[in-house]
């Protein structure tokens, strides 16, 4: 089943069948960007107050900690000199970062995936 929404909070917290967010990355251009563009297209710019709410990341965490179904959370996280496109000042990549972060912290095994081949971090 497929399910389309930028609400994670509640759906980590629902028991069911194992879940996918795919990605924490267009998550976050599509919950906290404002205009008619998301980050990551050419020329689009995180708008006014951009960043998570105060304490997100670390809710965001408990959440994945918490939750009562297996997850496979992906996240693309450009590195430092490879910006995403319209994140000029880099605070996208650094509420990515923050967020990213924070949730590899609850999670059981952390792949970082270069080239197509999984790297373990942690697992």
């Amino acid at each position: 089943m497929t399910t389309g929404t930028n609400e994670l909070l509640p759906l980590l917290a629902e028991d069911g069948p194992p879940l996918l967010v795919d990605s924490l990355t267009r998550w976050l251009a599509a919950t906290h960007t404002t205009g008619p563009r998301a980050v990551g297209r050419p020329g689009a710019r995180p708008g006014p107050g951009f960043g998570l709410p105060a304490g997100y990341p670390a809710r965001l965490a408990e959440a994945v900690r918490l939750s009562p179904r297996p997850l496979v959370l992906v996240s693309d996280q450009p590195p430092p000199a490879a910006p995403l496109p319209g994140d000029r000042d880099g605070r996208f990549a650094a509420e990515l970062a923050r967020l990213n972060t924070a949730v590899a912290r609850e999670c059981e095994e952390v792949l970082l995936i270069v080239a197509g081949l999984p790297v373990p971090l942690r697992g």
